[in-house]
């Protein structure tokens, strides 16, 4: 059986640089089935913080080698759980990691990496 994809479009950046200057719109192919305890997340809010322009700039301690996807923080909505994730359909979560790419429609994220976030606080205050 052949994977599956879904496009999800997001800002990356391919050199270090003015932001201005090095950040485009990119489509990538992100996989539509989560592993067994993965989920399918579509990105639902991310701010740009002075962390996220360093990082772009090449000016912040922790270096991840472009091509980067953007973005530090952000929220999103579980689309599809694994079959043995803690994680449900709905479901609002965050991630504690430097390294997720949050500047995209989506991302297929590991349970360990992912918090629940209540529903009820919204997206955007």
């Amino acid at each position: 059986m052949s994977q599956k994809f879904i496009n999800s479009h997001a800002v990356v950046y391919k050199k270090f640089g003015d932001p201005r200057k090095v950040l485009e719109l990119d489509t990538l192919k992100i996989p539509a089935e989560p592993e067994k305890e993965q989920c399918l997340i579509e990105w639902l809010a991310s701010p740009v913080n002075p962390l996220d322009i360093n990082r772009v700039e090449g000016n912040y301690a922790f270096r991840e080698e472009p091509p980067v996807i953007g973005g530090t923080e952000g929220v999103g909505r579980v689309v599809k759980a694994g079959p043995n994730s803690r994680f449900r359909a709905g479901d609002h979560v965050t991630v504690f990691s430097a390294t997720t790419p949050f500047w995209a429609e989506y991302g297929v994220i590991d349970d360990d990496e992912l918090v629940k976030v209540d529903n009820r606080i919204p997206v955007v205050s």
